[in-house]
């Protein structure tokens, strides 16, 4: 067989198997599309729902920024479920959310105000994250930490170290508000970075202890394991040792 005999064989060849290709891609696409058409009278057709755009902690005030809508099938739109940014902008979160996480009635404080996410009997103390020493991150909503108070030798009699709350639950960390007391450490950091407040919810109890210790010395928030308070853990510390030691 010639040169040109062989080429044109190929040429052939080629064109046979481009237009097999084609054929196969049509045919696939064809499949998917009568599938995603299938589904319709299962999921529902597509509406809007608003979701989280970003991690969000309890107590944030929702704002547009923090929102986006995306289309979800109508048929397994969660329970209580907004399709529209103007009915959720302002609103105060009582639950923590992941980015993409849909918002919810149920996931938003009742009265609005921030009071409507310290739940009942407890109360909400911030403490000032300043830089320090130690690991390059700070603990986020949901972990546990100790509070330690050092209190110099002028008031304990010599240099002391006492923790007055052990194993609290993380309510909130965000930006310092500029009227918060500098006096406050944190034994974790983020990378030597201040301009943080950590929010505990403790008892009243606690939150006047905890008063009484950042007026004394100066306070030190450590990561606690991840477990449910012990006993130990709830009992009171001792106020006069704070003062006395």
């Amino acid at each position: 067989m010639s040169t040109l005999g062989l080429t044109r064989r190929r040429a052939s060849l080629r064109s046979i198997l481009t237009i097999i290709v084609a054929l196969v891609s049509g045919i696939a696409l064809y499949s998917y599309l009568s599938w995603v058409r299938s589904q319709v009278p299962i999921s529902g057709p597509l509406v809007p729902l608003v979701v989280a755009a970003s991690d969000l902690e309890p107590g944030t005030v929702l704002s547009k920024e923090m929102l986006e809508i995306v289309d979800h099938p109508s048929r397994y739109l969660p329970a209580g479920a907004f399709d529209s940014l103007d009915r959720v902008v302002g609103k105060t979160l009582s639950v923590p959310l992941f980015k993409g996480e849909p918002i919810t009635g149920r996931k938003i404080a009742s009265s609005g105000g921030l009071s409507s996410v310290v739940p009942e009997g407890m109360r909400a103390y911030s403490l000032a994250l300043t830089s320090g020493s130690g690991l390059n991150f700070v603990p986020r909503a949901g972990d546990r930490v100790d509070v330690i108070v050092t209190l110099p030798k002028e008031v304990a009699g010599e240099a002391t170290a006492t923790t007055v709350l052990r194993s609290k639950q993380v309510a909130s960390v965000g930006k310092q508000p500029s009227a918060t007391s500098s006096g406050s450490k944190l034994g974790i950091t983020q990378g030597g970075q201040g301009g943080l407040a950590i929010t505990l919810f403790i008892t009243p109890a606690e939150a006047e202890r905890l008063a009484l210790a950042e007026s004394l010395g100066r306070i030190t928030v450590v990561l606690a394991p991840d477990e449910q308070e012990s006993q130990a853990a709830r009992e009171p510390a001792k106020i006069k040792d704070l003062g006395s030691q």
